[in-house]
């Protein structure tokens, strides 16, 4: 007799976690993120030798939510001045969430990073500001995202970079110190070969997990995970969970979705999702309203991510091949 099992797959959605019963797994591949790579510190030790103990030091931490080993590797960091004599109050933290060009989410990032540098004593942490243009150390991912290879360049003056590079699944998979002009082909090179996912076996659905809240918040600030379809990927069921449950976003993103208007980003953006769209079908779990769903983004609604596996399977079959990608944050899927 054959013991007969399912699988259920839970993905982050908002400030929770929903998930399906995908069946006995015969078909199924689950893709968690990879451990992430903070093995080297030594190279965070040269970087923290060189500065003045005793004399205030600026960090500023160019933030993506969800990352795994990032705040880790902000905690080290913060360890390694300590050793080397910097106190906590020597310490000043500014914090920019840029790419998410929403200052609800920006505050909500700032806050994860408050909550566990102040364990190390740290109190001066806060935003960017508009006018900051210098810095004694940097801390910038190097991430695949929208499409395009992504790191914080808007600072004039900076003693050093330490640049995290994050592999698919959103994991910090290796460390580069230096200054980004110095170092910026290899850090191009790097993130494309770790950002890669790609299969021998074929597959019929594709499931894209995300980073949850607050990236999911709008989704202004969560359809750029879409570029984890590679342009070569098509005749695939991809669904993909994004609350939304704070709306569309700025006005900007808006006008861009309904074509009143085009911003450079959000339209570059939007008009990845249109191409993904029109060689997939594409279904989104989200409060996000049907009707605005399927008129502006060209797919199928589903309240329930088991609404979109039965709406999967329907288009497909029961017996079609499944990869669920847990993390899409800083992923390539191609030749799936």
């Amino acid at each position: 007799m054959v013991a007969l099992y399912v699988v259920d797959v839970w993905l982050k959605y908002g400030r929770t976690e929903i998930f399906a019963d995908f069946g006995s797994g015969d078909n199924l591949r689950v893709v968690e993120p990879p451990q992430p790579s903070l093995d080297s510190s030594p190279s965070l030790d040269g970087v923290v030798g060189v500065l003045d103990a005793g004399q205030p030091v600026t960090l500023v931490v160019d933030y993506v939510a969800g990352l795994k080993g990032f705040l880790e590797l902000l905690e080290m960091l913060v360890d390694k001045l300590s050793i080397n004599g910097f106190t906590p109050k020597d310490i000043e933290i500014r914090v920019t969430a840029w790419r998410y060009f929403s200052e609800h989410v920006e505050r909500e990032c700032i806050s994860e990073v408050a909550s566990h540098l102040r364990r190390r004593g740290v109190e001066k942490i806060s935003g960017l500001q508009p006018d900051q243009s210098e810095a004694d150390i940097l801390v910038s991912p190097a991430i695949f995202w929208g499409g395009e290879i992504t790191t914080f360049h808007r600072l004039e003056k900076v003693y050093t970079s330490i640049i995290p590079i994050i592999s698919y699944g959103g994991a910090v998979a290796e460390i580069l110190v230096g200054r980004p002009q110095d170092i910026g082909d290899r850090i191009s090179e790097l993130v494309m070969q770790r950002s890669h996912l790609a299969s021998e076996e074929a597959y019929d659905i594709i499931v894209l997990g995300g980073p949850g809240h607050p990236t999911d918040l709008y989704l202004s600030s969560s359809i750029h995970l879409i570029s984890a379809v590679g342009e070569n990927v098509k005749d695939k069921v991809v669904i993909i969970p994004l609350e939304c449950s704070g709306g569309l976003g700025p006005q900007s993103f808006v006008d861009t979705l309904t074509k009143k208007a085009s911003d450079d980003i959000f339209g570059r953006w939007v008009g990845l999702w249109a191409e993904r769209a029109e060689k997939n079908k594409i279904c989104m779990v989200t409060a996000t309203p049907s009707s605005l769903v399927e008129k502006l983004l060209g797919a199928r609604h589903a309240d329930t991510l088991d609404q979109a596996l039965t709406y999967a399977w329907r288009v497909k079959s029961k017996e079609a091949k499944i990869l669920v990608l847990a993390q899409s944050l800083g992923s390539r899927l191609e030749n799936i």
